[in-house]
């Protein structure tokens, strides 16, 4: 028993989960230490109005990249990794502004059909958001890619502490729910801004290339979204559904009851969730680049 228990603790494989939890559990500390005082300070109303955005959001950030940048993991060379994050970002831009044309053309019609009075004035805000959400999942996506694990945890501190230290502060003068929203929708391009900080940091202070040339020419675009097709046929979908079950509770009540009723499902169920975000999120990044070098699944990355 000794014996195993010092091999589990010498493993590599742990020692990447523990840092990437150690970073997720960081950040959701700094988040439960600062949450009284944002709390008192905005009011459930506030946090209603929130919830709802975020659950708006969620419903449509699946359709961002048509989940490509999941697909950044898997080419053995970085040279197609980084047709990806072109790829992704491209498709990001583009459904960014289709949503905006139609969120232009029909916002009170969705207002009126779910009674969501309380966000009208930040639905415009919603393709930014997406577009912002993208971009961090492409910049997630590569750091899992590299194993920059100790990058991930320490941005995510950072974050963290940034944010709620600044909600908190602006909201001793302006505690509007205006104030969560704008930093909802910046919180991901700022953290994605970290990370590529991060990473050019990181690949500035490597003298010797440890990973795949990033020279050469990448396969074509449409080559590149046809290989990897499977993530917006099946991914995208499952997401999709996932995220209108768990974000439908927030509009029905918001729609239903309020913003206030909203706010509370929306603190409560934020809280209840921290145990399985805390496991799930640290072993799935260490977990998936890993899987992906058994020899079973080989066939699938490209050479």
């Amino acid at each position: 028993m000794h014996n195993y228990v010092k091999q589990l603790i010498q493993s590599k494989f742990v020692r990447n989960v523990a840092v990437v939890a150690s970073g997720t559990a960081g950040a959701q500390a700094i988040g439960v230490a600062f949450s009284p005082v944002i709390t008192r300070l905005y009011g459930p109303d506030a946090f209603g109005v929130l919830g709802t955005f975020a659950a708006m959001l969620a419903v449509i950030t699946p359709l961002a990249a048509l989940s490509y940048p999941i697909a950044i993991v898997l080419p053995k060379k970085d040279v197609d990794a980084l047709g990806l994050v072109k790829l992704s970002i491209g498709i990001a831009l583009t459904t960014s502004f289709l949503v905006t044309l139609f969120l232009l053309g029909f916002k009170g019609s969705i207002v009126n059909a779910f009674n969501l009075q309380a966000v009208e004035s930040f639905i415009l805000l919603l393709p930014l958001a997406m577009l912002f959400s993208a971009c961090l999942a492409i910049a997630t996506q590569w750091v899992i890619r590299k194993k920059l694990f100790k990058l991930q945890a320490k941005v995510a501190v950072l974050q963290a502490l940034l944010m709620n230290g600044a909600k908190a502060g602006i909201g001793l003068l302006l505690p509007l729910a205006s104030v969560l929203v704008i930093f909802a929708t910046l919180g991901s391009a700022f953290q994605a801004s970290m990370l590529y900080r991060g990473i050019k940091k990181k690949k500035a202070d490597t003298t010797v290339d440890a990973g795949q040339d990033t020279l050469g020419t990448h396969a074509s675009y449409k080559a590149l979204a046809l290989r990897h097709r499977d993530f917006a046929y099946y991914r995208t979908p499952q997401v999709f559904l996932n995220a209108v079950s768990q974000s439908m509770p927030v509009l029905m009540l918001a729609g239903f009851f309020g913003p206030a009723v909203a706010g509370f499902y929306s603190l409560g169920k934020m809280v209840l969730g921290v145990p399985s975000t805390l496991i799930g999120q640290s072993v799935a990044s260490v977990f998936y680049p890993r899987i992906m070098k058994l020899p079973m699944l080989e066939k699938i990355r490209v050479s």
